[in-house]
């Protein structure tokens, strides 16, 4: 979910897609799914195996959002959603409820709603009514309030673009004991984590008077979660004159490829 992206060209990553019907069953074999992205590249569609899954590849170039978010929208061939009140496995007017969709956009800003002067939408309307707030995906008065037996059901996935150089923060969770860092990649205006693959490892020096201040163990957790926003991992410390005058605690950040971001936070 976060690679290496921010300033290399053709850093690769794997998505994977799992699709069903609403009875929970894999679609047709083969069937098509189309992928679309506004930053890099990525595979234009893949076709689901026996068990509906199928997976394409992103690849870092081109331009790239200040944020460091990358939105990839994948579409297919489906059904409106409904609940099936009276289980007879066919959707009833008057009985059951369904979620209305209308067309279908990629939301690359990721604030919930189409903008037109800089957001792809994809399909046709399939009215001019209004759709029901935070319905999935539907561009503004396109739905038709009417249950669709053939439409675009769409999902997005986000993914972070990050550099090698961190940024690191401390707070306190107890005094003398308990810290939490968070890392974060830093870019100006990113608002990624660091990419997948990313290693800390942190060390404390007693200040006056010495004690035997140490951490516990390691910062935790020592790697960076693949995940896309910031990540936070926690020192914890034996107490032992750990809040004397100078006592400070290093942390090192070290990205893919071996860059390392080295901050010292303190006195604590």
């Amino acid at each position: 979910l976060n690679i290496l992206g921010r300033t290399v060209d053709g850093a690769p990553t794997t998505i994977n897609l799992r699709t069903s019907d609403r009875m929970g069953n894999p679609p047709p074999l083969n069937t098509i799914v189309t992928f679309s992205t506004g930053y890099g590249s990525v595979s234009g569609f893949c076709n689901t195996d026996a068990s509906g899954g199928c997976s394409v590849t992103y690849i870092s170039g081109g331009s790239r959002p200040t944020s460091g978010i990358v939105t990839i929208l994948a579409t297919l061939a489906g059904e409106e959603s409904f609940i099936d009140t009276n289980g007879n496995n066919v959707y009833d007017v008057g009985i059951d409820t369904f979620t209305d969709l209308g067309q279908p956009y990629r939301d690359d800003n990721q604030n919930g709603t189409y903008d037109a002067a800089a957001e792809q939408k994809y399909g046709t309307a399939n009215g001019s009514a209004a759709c029901t707030s935070g319905t999935a995906l539907s561009v503004t008065n396109t739905c038709n309030g009417l249950w669709d037996s053939s439409t675009l059901v769409r999902q997005q996935i986000r993914i972070g673009l990050s550099g090698d150089v961190a940024t690191a923060s401390m707070s306190m969770v107890t005094a003398g004991t308990t810290y939490d860092v968070t890392v974060r990649d830093g870019a100006t205006g990113s608002l990624v984590g660091m990419p997948n693959g990313t290693s800390l490892s942190a060390i404390v020096t007693a200040g006056t008077p010495p004690g035997t201040c140490a951490i516990v163990g390691n910062i935790a957790p020592a790697a960076v979660p693949n995940q896309v926003g910031p990540s936070v991992h926690r020192i914890t410390l034996n107490n032992s004159g750990c809040t004397g005058t100078n006592t400070t605690v290093t942390v090192t950040v070290t990205a893919p490829g071996g860059n390392q971001s080295v901050t010292t936070f303190g006195p604590l």
